[in-house]
């Protein structure tokens, strides 16, 4: 029977690495998509739980020393469960803020240019959200898998399992201080994804106001939005190499928030 006690050990620690792997694949950028079905989520998972093995095996004394640091009753290991499924979440949520970024940024562009009441529907999220909101978006999330962002992800899970063992103390007292920086890199970003359309915005709309003052007969209504249209593609046009730097530093800033809250 000490085979069917090893494999009883072996499992309990199985379960533990799918909770954290499926928080933070349900969380995390492009994984979490709903693009990505179930049928597909599921499989990835506990594959994915299974290649954590060796990682949580590296530490001295191997699996059976982590089997054995394991609380035996239900309830402490069921806490430990839902331990690592936060931590799984939060390090998930810390890579999803920065594309959140790019669209909070593409948001700011549609208001300035007058597309904000002209809505898609956004595949990844299976939500409405503006059109260049949906294109920044998407330009952000192909160029997250071109600079290897799902590499830099799984590369931080296996991290997670270094910094924070299975059966250690989990840092979630700092995942609420971590979020608040990270929502505020975000914001941060997503004002100079907007800057260029925004700074433009605001000087035509200055001389659409001195034009209307000096020419009253003129319907600057009818021409403002237009001119605002016009003047925001060709900002956008021009600024676009800058844009696409920017959301090449996503991944790489996305991996630095895990890694700042795993305390490495």
């Amino acid at each position: 029977m000490n085979w069917l006690a090893g494999a009883q050990h072996d499992f309990a620690v199985y379960w533990l690495l799918v909770a954290r792997v499926g928080g933070f694949w349900s969380a995390a950028p492009v994984l979490g998509s709903q693009i990505v079905p179930t049928t597909v989520k599921a499989p990835a998972v506990a594959v994915l739980a299974l290649a954590m093995l060796p990682v949580v095996g590296a530490r001295p004394g191997g699996l059976a020393a982590v089997a054995a640091s394991l609380p035996t009753a239900i309830v402490p290991y069921a806490g430990m469960v839902v331990r690592e499924l936060v931590l799984g979440l939060a390090l998930g949520f810390l890579a999803q803020v920065v594309l959140v970024a790019v669209q909070v940024g593409g948001q700011l562009i549609d208001t300035q240019m007058g597309f904000s009441v002209v809505n898609v529907i956004d595949p990844t999220y299976g939500q409405s959200v503006p059109l260049m909101g949906e294109f920044l978006l998407t330009a952000g999330l192909v160029i997250f898998l071109l600079v290897g962002g799902d590499h830099l992800l799984i590369t931080a899970l296996a991290l997670s399992y270094r910094a924070v063992p299975l059966g250690a103390p989990s840092p979630l007292l700092s995942v609420g201080s971590q979020s608040f920086a990270a929502i505020g890199w975000a914001f941060e970003a997503a004002l100079g994804v907007a800057m260029p359309i925004l700074g433009v915005g605001i000087i035509v709309n200055l001389g659409l106001g001195l034009l209307g003052r000096a020419a009253p007969q003129l319907n600057i209504l009818a021409t403002g939005l237009p001119a605002q249209i016009l003047f925001g593609i060709a900002t956008l046009m021009v600024a676009l190499p800058g844009i696409m730097a920017v959301l090449a530093q996503m991944a790489p800033e996305s991996y630095q928030q895990m890694v700042q809250l795993l305390g490495r």
